[in-house]
């Protein structure tokens, strides 16, 4: 999952957020991390017997210095089923949101956040 450069100015509001999905972030500097940039959705891919299906279950709800991280659920199924193909490999995706939720709270720097991924095979 690839977030553009986030950006946080004196007009930011809290609430303000940045989604990696694959679409642009259509909102303005108030409402927006990362107005009219793109950030990119994860790819997973997973091996099991052909034609058989797995189960995905996706979490991620994480706090850092002033900004949350979570699964973008308009986007992204949290539950999944994937179909693993002839080949024997399955792909699914999963979009994700930095919401900003204390404006005094965020620094300049790198964060990384946690996004945790359960298959179940049957």
């Amino acid at each position: 999952m690839v977030f553009p450069t986030l950006y946080q100015t004196a007009a930011t509001k809290e609430g303000a957020f940045c989604k990696a999905n694959g679409k642009k972030n259509k909102r303005n500097a108030k409402r927006s991390l990362c107005p009219k940039m793109k950030g990119y959705s994860a790819e997973f891919e997973i091996s099991g017997k052909p034609k058989t299906y797995v189960s995905i279950q996706l979490d991620a709800d994480e706090y850092k210095q002033g900004l949350k991280f979570s699964i973008d659920s308009k986007t992204t199924k949290l539950e999944q089923r994937v179909r693993i193909k002839k080949d024997g490999f399955g792909t699914f995706f999963a979009g994700g949101v930095i919401t900003l939720q204390d404006t005094q709270a965020t620094s300049s720097g790198e964060y990384a956040f946690s996004l945790y991924v359960t298959a179940l095979y049957q």
